[in-house]
């Protein structure tokens, strides 16, 4: 069973690591990897309002970071430590997250890294590429 919980400031250092563990195949892919850069750049833009913890059967394995707005839904980030891939729960947290945002009528963007496997994730999720550069891929789902 999938369930939230809050992120706190002393979440911090956890969460970085979780990051860097999650981008760290699809950053060296783009022979980007850098894994120092990986851990400023989450703890330049942590948001913990905005964070949640994610559980499944009571064991913490992800986190995802929304922002709300008027007119969409941002998907921030979507992680999960490598042990949790392949058993379904990123699909049913992004499907929750997509039902929220059609009861609202709101359409979800998400930027993803080039090169990773996130892309078909998103794309079998409805998903459609809008913009795409050498390192990251926007894209956007409209409500349904």
């Amino acid at each position: 069973m999938l369930t939230y919980e809050p992120v706190a400031a002393s979440d911090l250092d956890a969460l970085a690591d979780l990051r860097v563990e999650a981008m760290q195949e699809s950053l060296a892919r783009l022979g980007r990897f850098d894994p120092t850069r990986a851990r400023e750049r989450f703890i330049k833009h942590f948001d913990p309002p905005n964070s949640r913890h994610l559980r499944w059967n009571s064991e913490r394995v992800g986190v995802i970071v929304v922002k709300h707005f008027d007119d969409r839904v941002v998907l921030e980030n979507l992680y999960l430590y490598r042990r949790a891939h392949g058993q379904g729960i990123g699909s049913e947290v992004l499907r929750a997250l997509c039902d929220e945002a059609d009861a609202k009528r709101l359409p979800i963007h998400v930027i993803v890294l080039a090169e990773s496997d996130a892309i078909g994730f998103y794309e079998r999720a409805g998903f459609v590429l809008r913009q795409r550069d050498d390192v990251d891929c926007l894209f956007l789902r409209l409500p349904r």
